[in-house]
């Protein structure tokens, strides 16, 4: 797939659907479509999703709030994995938080997810902790990773 094929644009309310798709199919213990609809209107989110010909293929979300920016979730169709499109979402969501003055963004992501950690420091994020059983689903610690701009 050329990368020219991939467009990313702000998340529509219109999006959620595809969105909530995604994302159960992603997560074990999954966000209910109603936390999205409410992130299509919540007015500190800034919600990103990544289009190939008209479909919702990934998305990424994270909340603005004073000099920081937290990423809540981020999550790439299965048949799309292993494309960039994870990586390139993420560069997006940090051109938007570097273009809205952020010092910092911060994730907490599983320490068992390999690809998104070496994605993560790739992409200049750090590891600054751990919380411990922060996965309800299986108690999984989290990683505390921050980029600083």
């Amino acid at each position: 797939m050329p990368r020219s094929e991939v467009e990313f644009r702000r998340m529509k309310r219109a999006d959620v659907a595809a969105v909530y798709e995604i994302e159960c199919e992603a997560f074990s213990a999954p966000w209910p479509k109603s936390a999205f609809e409410e992130e299509a209107e919540n007015t500190i989110a800034y919600y990103i999703v990544a289009e190939v010909r008209g479909d919702v293929v990934a998305y990424g979300g994270m909340w603005f709030a004073y000099d920081e920016a937290h990423i809540m979730n981020i999550a790439v169709r299965k048949a799309w994995r292993a494309q960039k499109i994870g990586t390139r979402l993420v560069a997006q969501m940090i051109a938007a938080a570097e273009q809205r003055g952020s010092a910092y963004m911060y994730l907490e992501v599983r320490q068992s997810n390999s690809p998104a950690i070496h994605t993560y420091r790739k992409l200049g994020f750090v590891q600054y902790g751990i919380r411990e059983g922060y996965y309800t689903d299986n108690g999984e610690d989290a990683l505390l990773m921050m980029k600083v701009f």
